[in-house]
């Protein structure tokens, strides 16, 4: 299981969504900062606010 497995449910993304990467980087040993790259599958259909969906 790789990073962006673990963090997708962590943060109680439902599917199309997921993470599709995730990059800790450390500058000078002071600065901490975790990247999230989100992502949907292709095809995904999304409803707006008036429940009419597109994708």
């Amino acid at each position: 299981m790789n990073s962006a497995e673990i963090v997708t449910p962590a943060l109680g993304l439902d599917s199309p969504w997921h993470i599709s990467n995730v990059n800790f980087k450390i500058d000078n040993n002071t600065t901490k900062e975790l990247h999230l790259e989100t992502s949907f599958n292709p095809g995904a259909q999304f409803r707006d606010e008036t429940g009419t969906c597109s994708g």
